[in-house]
């Protein structure tokens, strides 16, 4: 499993080697550059209480062109009002963002970045 940070997401990558069905042709910083593209599309509440503290993580399929195959679904959700802040608007942006750059010849993959709101309120 690769960990890859950028900017103000952290990504898990179960393997870019190009097993089947993990993400074929899809290096580590490939992926990095894909999903920095939600990061502009990402409405920061920084001065919402416990929104700059909070991270969400998603459960993320891509096809081959960049787009996602269905509804990312959050890891481990949290019920507070500010983890529900920070994860509707991480998925707002991750919808935004599509399709994500990939490169010719990528076949899809699965993927598990995390948002972390400290970094991003600490960027802005």
């Amino acid at each position: 499993m690769k960990v890859l940070s950028v900017l103000a997401v952290t990504l898990v990558l179960a393997s870019c080697a190009g097993a089947p069905g993990d993400g074929a042709g899809l290096t580590a910083s490939q992926a990095g550059t894909a999903f920095s593209a939600v990061y502009p599309h990402w409405e920061l509440q920084c001065d919402e209480p416990g929104f700059a503290t909070t991270q969400v993580t998603f459960d993320v399929q891509l096809d081959a062109w960049g787009r996602l195959v269905s509804e990312p679904t959050l890891v481990a959700p949290e019920d507070t009002d500010a983890y529900r802040t920070v994860a509707a608007s991480a998925l707002t942006a991750l919808k935004a963002a599509e399709p994500y750059p990939v490169p010719r010849g990528f076949t899809g993959g699965q993927f598990r970045p995390t948002f972390r709101a400290d970094r991003a309120c600490a960027t802005k």
